[in-house]
Order: structure tokens, then C-alpha cells, then sequence
């Protein structure tokens, strides 16, 4: 298990996927995984609220903002929605270095 590296806090497996499960870096609030899909789920950066998962779509929903965040069906890649530009990035949590996401392909794209 890794140690988050603000708090320190121990990160849980999934005991299906065996997925590491992460802290939120602000409340330290620990993120469950959906028991259907095994998607991480991330915790609103806000309020630490955890967000459900719709176990049909799989598309995940910000409570405050409406926002949705989409989970890639086939790679279980998660991807954070750009709160003022609607893009999706995801981000390299080791470099910091954000990466888009093409929204056809979802393929990621380094940015400088």
C-alpha cells in the first residue's frame, strides 16, 4: 500500500481488483470503489463528499457543480473534467505534468 505522500494516510486495495484506492489530498478522505465496475471514485475537493457512481452509465456526478465526470469504459481510466473549460485532463500524479484526453479516440495527449 502507498503512503499518501501529504498526509501519510494509508491507501486501501480493492479487495476485487485489488486497485489501490486514493486519498483525497485535501481532506484525506478515503475513496471507495464502485462495487460493480471497480471505478475509483474521487471525492469532490470541496465538501469531501463522495461521489456515487450511476452503475449503469458509469458516469460519475458532481453534487455542487453538476459537472459530470466520465470514467473510459474499456481502460478504466479516470479522467477530471476542467472546471472552467469543460475539458477533460487527467493528471500525472509522479511528474504533475497534465495530460488531455482526446474526447473521440480517448487517447491522452501530453501538454506542455
Amino acid at each position: 500500500m502507498n503512503c499518501d505522500r501529504y498526509l501519510g494516510t494509508h491507501m486501501d486495495c480493492d479487495r476485487y481488483s485489488g486497485t489501490q484506492m486514493n486519498c483525497d489530498r485535501y481532506s484525506g478522505t478515503q475513496m471507495n470503489c464502485d462495487r460493480y465496475s471497480g471505478t475509483q471514485m474521487n471525492c469532490d475537493r470541496y465538501s469531501g463528499n463522495q461521489m456515487d457512481c450511476d452503475r449503469y452509465s458509469g458516469t460519475r456526478v458532481l453534487g455542487y457543480s453538476g459537472t459530470q465526470l466520465n470514467c473510459d469504459r474499456y481502460l478504466g481510466t479516470q479522467m477530471n473534467c476542467d472546471r472552467f473549460s469543460g475539458t477533460q485532463m487527467d493528471c500525472d500524479r509522479y511528474s504533475g505534468t497534465q495530460m488531455n484526453c482526446d474526447r473521440y479516440s480517448g487517447a491522452h495527449m501530453d501538454c506542455d
